[in-house]
């Protein structure tokens, strides 16, 4: 009696394929905290730069004040040098408020980087697992025609038994 024809049945890269999947759920899983901490750095930048466009306003506006009062002869010797010394507070605020909204730009161009660095690595893990997953389908369809030819030779073998029965005896 013929024995059914064994075909390995098993992937031989099963635990490669395994290794390309953790890594493209690694990878996403960085992306996504990228992404987060790429939008906090945004919303830093945006919140910097309007501190600092609101202190500009009101810098501006008491300034323009200032300046109305002057022109109409409403302000004394003293007032003046208290003018002057706020609009060098003032100032020195502005320039940190720019340093700072410069830092925070800094900080959202950095992060992005680090995203598209992220969303990059993720695609390349992506490449990788597919590149795997193309050759297991591949693999899959030569065993199922290896398995296909085995069994018609199995039927072909068997059928030639019953036709020409072995002679002697």
């Amino acid at each position: 009696m013929h024995s059914k024809p064994r075909v390995n049945t098993k992937y031989p890269l099963d635990s490669l394929q395994a290794l390309r999947e953790r890594r493209v759920d690694e990878h996403a899983v960085r992306v996504a905290e990228q992404e987060r901490a790429t939008r906090a750095a945004s919303r830093a930048a945006d919140e910097a730069g309007a501190r600092r466009e609101n202190a500009e306003q009101q810098a501006h506006a008491v300034v323009e004040g200032e300046q109305a009062r002057l022109a109409e002869g409403g302000v004394v010797a003293g007032e003046l040098a208290r003018t002057a010394a706020w609009q060098e507070h003032a100032q020195e605020q502005l320039a940190e408020l720019a340093h700072e909204q410069a830092r925070a730009n800094a900080e959202l161009e950095a992060q992005s980087e680090r995203g598209r660095a992220a969303r990059q690595e993720l695609a390349q893990a992506d490449a990788e697992a597919q590149a795997v997953a193309s050759h297991r389908d591949a693999w899959e369809a030569n065993r199922r025609e290896r398995v296909e030819r085995a069994e018609e030779e199995a039927i072909v073998e068997q059928w030639t038994a019953k036709r020409h029965p072995p002679r002697g005896g």
